[in-house]
């Protein structure tokens, strides 16, 4: 799944899945693996289903928990506000000023700001 999420990432692509009992519909910004390996995404969910009922912001999601990823055929223009730079230990970088999306040598991926 890393590849097809960095591809969404590259593109600015809004993605929609399943996950946790509904649709998310989101922006996926970074993407990579923590300390223990597991795949993870962080991504600004902007529609779809939310346990918590709050279903806009910022999100961290196991991919392994990830069903049916799809892009939706819209795009996102820039890296949403108020984006929380992952824990120490995750291979997932804050979002870097403006340009194109990155992949690093660690095997991640990240939106570049802009706006």
């Amino acid at each position: 799944m890393f590849d097809t999420v960095c591809a969404a990432i590259q593109d600015r692509a809004v993605v929609e899945f399943r996950y946790d009992g509904g649709t998310r519909i989101v922006e996926p910004h970074c993407h990579g693996r923590n300390r223990n390996g597991t795949e993870l995404s962080r991504a600004y969910q902007i529609g779809g289903y939310s346990r918590s009922g709050k279903p806009i912001g910022w999100r961290l999601y196991n991919v392994a928990r990830i069903v049916g990823l799809r892009r939706t055929g819209d795009s996102f223009a820039y890296a949403r506000p108020g984006y929380t730079p992952p824990r120490l230990g995750y291979d997932l970088r804050p979002l870097p000023r403006l340009g194109a999306p990155r992949v690093s040598s660690a095997g991640s991926c990240r939106v570049r700001r802009g706006g």
